[in-house]
């Protein structure tokens, strides 16, 4: 365990890589243990949990939104996190059996049952690089004001711009604008998106 994890979680907000290296080297040295406690998930489950923790871990440190200072608190927080992704994914496959019959992940030793079938799932690194992608988009739709950031996503869930138009005009958002400048402004926001993501 680090020495200090409020000290290594504030270096993460302050985006030094060292940092972030470090903290998921250490979430997955605890997930590995913590995880060794459910003996009906494979090491392709496992790998799956670190991942998804990891991935909602990136977004909480990123807000400060970890409880406790205390190395004893965090690392409670973290270990039930770990725990939670694990009862998540029991639980899905619970509800959803047939996701486990043809996954070939169930031989209890971590490897397929039938050789053939291949893993095409992206490498953990590339979900760890998706992960932080994601935080960042994220990260600047929190940025925008409340007006833009509903007009950006109700534009790309297919809502017209006249029902955008009318929804802006009201309470909380209050704000008035021609239904063409719903249509400019929203290209103007997709492209500020995309130099945000050129840029990482």
């Amino acid at each position: 365990m680090p020495e200090d994890l409020r000290c290594l979680l504030d270096r993460c907000r302050a985006e030094e890589s060292p940092a972030w290296e470090l903290f998921t080297q250490w979430v997955r040295t605890r997930a590995a243990a913590i995880l060794k406690a459910f003996g009906n998930l494979s090491k392709a489950d496992r790998e799956d949990v670190a991942a998804a923790t990891l991935n909602q871990l990136f977004r909480v440190v990123r807000h400060d939104r970890i409880c406790g200072s205390s190395n004893a608190e965090i690392h409670g927080y973290i270990r039930a996190t770990i725990r939670n992704q694990a009862l998540n994914l029991l639980r899905t496959r619970a509800q959803f059996p047939e996701i486990g019959e043809h996954a070939g992940w169930d031989s209890g030793d971590g490897e397929p049952r039938n050789s053939e079938i291949a893993d095409e799932r992206p490498s953990q690194d590339k979900r760890a690089i998706m992960s932080q992608q994601l935080a960042r988009v994220h990260d600047l739709l929190q940025s925008w004001a409340a007006a833009d950031r509903y007009l950006f996503l109700a534009k790309i869930n297919g809502v017209p711009a006249k029902t955008i138009q009318q929804t802006l005009a009201q309470p909380p958002f209050d704000t008035r604008m021609a239904t063409a400048t719903v249509d400019t402004r929203f290209h103007r926001l997709r492209r500020c998106l995309l130099n945000h993501m050129e840029q990482a």
